[in-house]
């Protein structure tokens, strides 16, 4: 509220008189306070919600990678004819960084962990190498293969684990990573 002091000339008497329009200056820096925490309480759900968002498409591609990688080697495994590589031994299991295979059509597929952290998962199919992930989005951290025999005359159970962590992930929000792993039973082995 403003108020003024009207001081006629002519009688000498002073008399205060109440102004009806107008704000002050304390409250102009009251409203001013409120609106400035209400913004900067908008601004940090906001943040909060990008980065929630980001580590969430972050954990898909991974996921998505990973549940490929996996599929596609477990039905490659399950319908092979016989294991080269690891050596499976009876009640022993083998670990190795490459899975050899030989398909029902006597082809040797053969996947390989990559050596170092930039490289990926490779396939070679006899005709080429290609790799399973996409380099760009994810890499591999661990990788390994593992055959084991209940008997001699029992069909191996392959192991396949694997690590993935997003790359290009420096912030909290854009990394992530994730374990896969499965097991597998040879269907048509030494048929």
């Amino acid at each position: 509220m403003k108020f003024s002091i009207f001081i006629p000339i002519k009688s000498g008497q002073f008399s205060i008189r109440k102004w009806q329009a107008g704000y002050t200056l304390i409250e102009v820096l009251v409203v001013m306070t409120v609106v400035g925490v209400l913004g900067s309480m908008l601004v940090v759900i906001f943040i909060n919600a990008l980065r929630g968002s980001n580590k969430s498409n972050s954990e898909a591609a991974i996921r998505q990678n990973g549940n490929y990688a996996l599929s596609q080697i477990s039905n490659t495994v399950r319908y092979a004819k016989s294991v080269s590589s690891p050596v499976c031994v009876a009640t022993e299991p083998a670990e190795s960084s490459t899975l050899s295979i030989i398909s029902v059509d006597d082809k040797t597929i053969t996947y390989t962990c990559p050596a170092l952290e930039t490289d990926t998962l490779t396939i070679n199919d006899g005709t080429d190498i290609y790799p399973i992930f996409d380099k760009l989005v994810v890499s591999v951290t661990s990788c390994s293969f593992t055959c084991i025999k209940q008997s001699s005359v029992s069909p191996p159970v392959i192991g396949i684990k694997f690590n993935l962590k997003k790359t290009g992930g420096n912030l909290t929000e854009t990394s992530a990573n994730s374990l896969f792993s499965t097991t597998i039973a040879i269907r048509n082995y030494n048929q």
